[in-house]
Parts: C-alpha cells; sequence; structure tokens
C-alpha cells in the first residue's frame, strides 16, 4: 500500500530541488494527468522537473523508504496510460534532461538523457 504524499515530503524534495522546478496543485498543467489513452486521468500529489542522474537517485531513494508511488514522464505521448500518476505521488519530468551524450558510429549507438525526443535523435544522426 502507498503512502499519502504530504508536507514532510514536500518539505524534504524543496531541500535539494529548487521550488521553480517543483509544482503542486493548480501549478501542475493539465497535460500531466493524462497521456494519449483517453479516459485514463489522475494528477500527481508533485511534479518534478529533474535535471540529473543524482536528484532522481536521491528522490527515487526517498520514495522508496517511504512507499510513495513514482511515475516517469518524458513527453507524454505514451498510448497505453503508463505515464499517468494513477495513485498520485510523485511525477518527475525528465523533459530537461534532453542531452545528447555520445555517439558511436562505429557501433551504431547514441547515448542519451531520457528527455530527447526521437525527432531530435533522427536530426542529429543525419
Amino acid at each position: 500500500m502507498y503512502k499519502q504524499f504530504d508536507n514532510k515530503d514536500l518539505t524534504y524534495l524543496m531541500s535539494f530541488i529548487s521550488e521553480d522546478r517543483i509544482y503542486i496543485g493548480d501549478r501542475i498543467n493539465p497535460d500531466y494527468c493524462h497521456d494519449e489513452l483517453s479516459g485514463v486521468e489522475r494528477y500527481p500529489d508533485v511534479l518534478i522537473e529533474v535535471l540529473t542522474t543524482k536528484e532522481v537517485a536521491k528522490i527515487m531513494k526517498y520514495a522508496n523508504e517511504n512507499m510513495i508511488p513514482v511515475v516517469a514522464r518524458g513527453s507524454g505521448t505514451g498510448l497505453v496510460g503508463a505515464c499517468v500518476a494513477i495513485y498520485g505521488g510523485i511525477m518527475l519530468s525528465f523533459l530537461k534532461m534532453n542531452r545528447i551524450l555520445e555517439l558511436d558510429k562505429e557501433n551504431l549507438t547514441i547515448t542519451v538523457e531520457p528527455g530527447v525526443l526521437l525527432m531530435e535523435i533522427a536530426n542529429y544522426v543525419e
């Protein structure tokens, strides 16, 4: 069973994430309550725009220790409801983690952060 996200949890997150990247209540854009699958809607208790893997790790460790559900979200164009916060909790937005880190032409691989869009990858490798 999941723990209900509360002010103690918010205070902890605000201790290392700047306030301009934490959204709660009316500050959460309605686009974050659904994906392209119609009929599945639920807002997260908090939306956090993460910038580093260190932030993600710290949030995930805390959420795991406190039984708070977490949903990872990229651009939100999924078709199966996987990026909807059905149980509330924390939603991590990866849109700002959008750097292309390495292109290995010899092995035909590319290393990217999770917020990189497919069209950006296509343009980059051309």
